[in-house]
């Protein structure tokens, strides 16, 4: 059983590095929306985003702390473990503590290559939760979609109600810039300042926490 398992946590790594790698090479010829995205980090906005980290996690532990169960995640028994991970990078992540050097390496590799993909990433998912719901209202109920739609990638489920923070605070980023923009100017244009502003933050969350990775990493090497 232990042998299935390491060989479909492998597979699932494999799997992930080349999602990852078709995703780059399929984008190349788009790396300038990766810069223009990078380009709008502030340091105002890391503070905003390692708040909202924080708040995030903090969550997390308090909710797996009263009700142990949403510790869970549907990827547990892939990791053998009793908690959850993220599909994309947790059997990537398992190689770091590998016995040779250069299988320790590649989960650097990809968590460098990952930076590249995620302003993608954050854009298809603030046009999916955020384009067209402006009313507060709408923007409550697309942030739970957003939370809990992560636990797909078998995250547990304290991590994707939790998740529903940051999506209200990705809205609350598009309502309020959309609302700055639309009496100013054409409202085609102003919601997609609006969703690049969302873009924006999304991009920054999950780069400090993909760096946070990179330096385990490293420290592992």
């Amino acid at each position: 059983m232990e042998a299935i398992l390491l060989v479909t946590r492998y597979l699932f790594a494999s799997l992930m590095v080349a999602l990852v790698g078709h995703q780059i090479w399929t984008k190349r010829s788009e790396l300038h929306f990766v810069l223009s995205v990078w380009k709008r980090f502030r340091p105002l906005m890391l503070l905003e985003v390692v708040i909202v980290i924080v708040l995030t996690l903090t969550s997390v532990i308090t909710m797996i702390s009263l009700f142990p169960f949403l510790k869970w995640g549907w990827l547990a028994p892939f990791l053998n473990s009793d908690t959850g991970g993220n599909i994309l990078i947790a059997p990537i992540m398992g190689a770091s503590d590998s016995s040779f050097i250069f299988v320790r390496i590649i989960p650097f590799i990809f968590l460098v290559a990952l930076l590249f993909f995620l302003p993608f990433m954050a854009k298809r998912e603030e046009d999916g939760f955020r384009r067209g719901y402006n009313t507060y209202k709408e923007i409550i109920y697309k942030s739970i979609q957003f939370g809990l739609m992560h636990l797909i990638v078998g995250i547990p489920i304290a991590a994707g109600f939790a998740l529903i923070g940051g999506g209200l605070f990705f809205g609350y980023k598009y309502k309020k810039t959309l609302d700055r923009l639309s009496p100013k100017m054409d409202y085609k244009e102003a919601e997609d300042e609006a969703i690049m502003v969302a873009t924006t933050y999304h991009t920054l969350s999950n780069s400090v926490i993909t760096l946070i990775g990179v330096y385990y990493v490293l420290s592992m090497i």
